[in-house]
């Protein structure tokens, strides 16, 4: 090789290394682009799962993007003793439902019903906050009311009354899903169980055999809340108090 040659050889190198240290930065931001770009990816995944997560979580708790709801109701009784006897009409209702977040809801239901015999007048005024943490329910807050005549139907209304929210705030069970679903409540397990009919979807809620509760929602709906035509709530002497969605 002759000298010249030799000579111009670093010079063609150190042209080329300006060259090859711009190509490796290029390829060096490439890479940290797309790294940062994947690491975009898996924060918008997680993202979309967490806000998944809740939305489930919401629904099954009763929370989330939801406003407060009004309905008013109708009040009949039923005597399911020996002999089957209807009082319709013998009182009326309302009920506000307000999702507050972190699994938390209230209920404020307030009835009155009179007698349809005796005249007598049976008022109660259900204020309560509640909290869902999985399956099990709690009351935050009990600011209950009932007047004297009401107030032996109590223990009865407490323990129905808060799956009214539930069974309007959670979804259905869907195809191949389980139709029954357990909560714990006041250091009791409570099943709800889903069984669609003709007309309905009648979610009934059971304290192990006994009869606490029956919901009779529309069918085929998708949209939270829920619609129910009505409830009916077993209280004493085989007297069941229905509540009839206006």
């Amino acid at each position: 090789m002759s000298r010249d040659r030799v000579e111009r050889t670093p010079r063609v190198i150190n042209r080329c290394c300006p060259l090859i240290w711009v190509l490796a930065c290029a390829l060096g931001s490439a890479a940290i682009a797309q790294d940062r770009a994947q690491v975009r990816e898996r924060l918008e995944k997680l993202r979309q799962r967490h806000e998944e997560s809740t939305d489930v979580s919401a629904s099954r708790a009763g929370v989330g993007a939801y406003a407060s709801l009004e309905e008013r109701y109708h009040l009949n009784a039923q005597y399911r003793g020996g002999v089957k006897k209807g009082f319709p009409d013998i009182g009326q209702g309302s009920a506000v439902f307000t999702p507050q977040g972190a699994s938390r809801f209230s209920i404020k239901l307030n009835g009155s019903v009179e007698h349809p015999e005796n005249r007598e007048v049976y008022k109660f005024w259900l204020d309560m906050d509640l909290q869902l943490n999985g399956d099990s329910l709690r009351i935050v807050q009990n600011r209950n009311r009932y007047n004297e005549r009401a107030e032996e139907y109590r223990e009865q209304v407490e323990r129905a009354i808060p799956f009214v929210y539930l069974v309007k705030y959670t979804p259905m069970p869907g195809p191949g899903q389980d139709p029954a679903r357990v909560y714990r409540f006041k250091g009791t397990e409570f099943t709800l169980r889903y069984v669609p009919t003709e007309r309905h979807v009648e979610a009934t809620l059971y304290d192990g055999d006994t009869l606490v509760g029956k919901f009779f929602l529309l069918r085929d709906q998708h949209r939270i809340p829920l619609v129910f035509e009505k409830f009916r709530v077993p209280t004493v002497d085989n007297v069941v108090l229905s509540f009839i969605r206006e």
